[in-house]
């Protein structure tokens, strides 16, 4: 069962499927999660961001991937990451996702230290 659930976490954070299909492999999941199973890294956000950049992606659907994590148990990331995923899952709220703030948020992961 845990295999399971870190195969389908691993998926939500590489965004490796559509929205929808992300959204009901994770409907099979219990929402308490005791343990960090993944980690949320810089260049999974990376990853998505330059997808939406490039057109392959809507920014409804990076902020419903953005919602499907905010507040997953299971899921470990750093605070400058959660910030970011509030961001991109809150738009009405912060900013709304267009190609100029994709650039400065990519910006802001590069410059940030270690890259991950």
């Amino acid at each position: 069962m845990l295999t399971n659930t870190k195969n389908i976490l691993k998926d939500l954070v590489e965004f490796n499927y559509s929205v929808e299909k992300l959204e009901r492999n994770l409907s099979s999941l219990n929402w308490d999660i005791d343990e960090d199973l993944i980690y949320l890294e810089k260049k999974n956000i990376l990853k998505v961001l330059q997808k939406f950049i490039d057109g392959y992606l809507t920014n409804d659907e990076v902020e419903r991937w953005a919602n499907l994590i905010e507040c997953r148990e299971g899921i470990k990331f750093d605070n400058e990451i959660k910030e970011i995923i509030y961001e991109l899952a809150n738009p009405d709220l912060t900013f709304k996702l267009q190609k100029e703030r994709a650039c400065y948020l990519i910006n802001i992961l590069r410059d940030s230290g270690v890259f991950s």
